[in-house]
């Protein structure tokens, strides 16, 4: 395997779930040479943790989740969530990447697809404005996570695009910096892995002063569709940068080139030794909307991998001279 930066991705692609689809994502991401594969995301990423939570705690009304209970979750997570993971074990070669990623989506996000009654879908009535729900929610996470860890997981990425929203400025529905920190930390402190946050969106430079508290190595976000992003990055002592360098949401395939330079960028305010991974900046289910054929999509998707890996390799070229 090649030094730093390496390649991994966030998770979902533009194709139907099954079993046969997860494992020809596996093969065809180790094919790529992906350094850090994240098992296939190929359900929506609140359904795949909120729907094991059905009956305890959540109901699904109206296609919504809807809270019933603020004791959400207590001591119960689904063995079936770790099945993508499982079957991308049994499809790839283990030896033949540098580890395994698993993505897991956070508390807050989570919380703010929980409605507390099925007509209101705006975020003041949903779960986040419960500060007990979001613990025990985060509590939640973190079980996922370990099960994850225990399935052959060494890098846990929490998902919280949910945080560009309520984080700038003024913290909205009544929270501070210190309290999300805590709520997070939570989730995060104690697992036996690399960990690392995904904020997808744009930063402020409040949010990215809460991120850089928190326990992780790695700071994960978009800088492809968001290169205003850069402004914000900074060189933090013990973070990380996985560098969002190609459009998850566009179909145009980017060249390597014009994807490297998108990591020098960022490499320019915080150093190269800083920039841990490249990527594409988000999950690529959004291509099936783009380009309406799955299968169209998700050779878009492979070849935006493609790239990424190329990318990759100009940089450590460079880095070498």
């Amino acid at each position: 395997m090649g030094g730093a930066p390496f390649t991994t991705y966030v998770g979902s692609f533009p194709l139907p779930h099954s079993a046969e689809n997860l494992c020809r994502v596996a093969k065809d991401v180790l094919r790529l040479g992906i350094d850090y594969p994240n098992y296939p995301q190929l359900r929506s990423f609140i359904d795949m943790f909120l729907t094991p939570l059905l009956g305890e705690g959540i109901e699904y009304v109206d296609g919504r989740y809807v809270l019933t209970s603020r004791h959400i979750g207590v001591g119960r997570v689904d063995p079936a969530i770790g099945e993508p993971m499982e079957v991308m074990l049994r499809c790839l070669d283990r030896s033949a990447v540098r580890g395994i990623r698993a993505c897991v989506t956070g508390p807050f996000t989570l919380a703010s697809h929980i409605y507390l009654s099925p007509s209101n879908v705006d975020l003041r009535n949903s779960a986040l404005v419960l500060p007990d729900v979001v613990r025990g929610l985060a509590r939640y996470t973190r079980d996922v996570a370990r099960l994850f860890i225990d399935l052959g997981a060494d890098y846990i990425n929490i998902d919280e695009p949910v945080l560009g929203v309520i984080v700038g400025r003024r913290v909205l529905f009544g929270y501070d910096h210190n309290q999300i920190v805590d709520v997070l930390n939570g989730v995060l402190s104690g697992l036996n892995a690399m960990r690392g946050i995904h904020v997808c969106g744009r930063l402020n430079p409040y949010l990215f002063g809460l991120l850089s508290r928190l326990d992780v190595e790695i700071l994960d976000h978009e800088f492809a569709d968001n290169p205003e992003n850069v402004q914000y990055v900074a060189r933090v002592e013990g973070k990380r940068f996985a560098v969002g360098v190609v459009s998850s949401r566009r179909a145009r395939v980017e060249s390597p080139r014009e994807a490297a330079d998108t990591a020098l960028r960022v490499a320019e305010r915080a150093g190269m030794d800083a920039v841990f991974a490249v990527k594409p900046d988000c999950g690529f289910a959004a291509l099936r909307a783009e380009r309406g054929d799955p299968e169209e999509a998700y050779w878009v998707a492979l070849e935006k991998l493609r790239v990424v890996r190329e990318a990759a390799e100009l940089l450590r070229r460079q880095a070498i001279k």
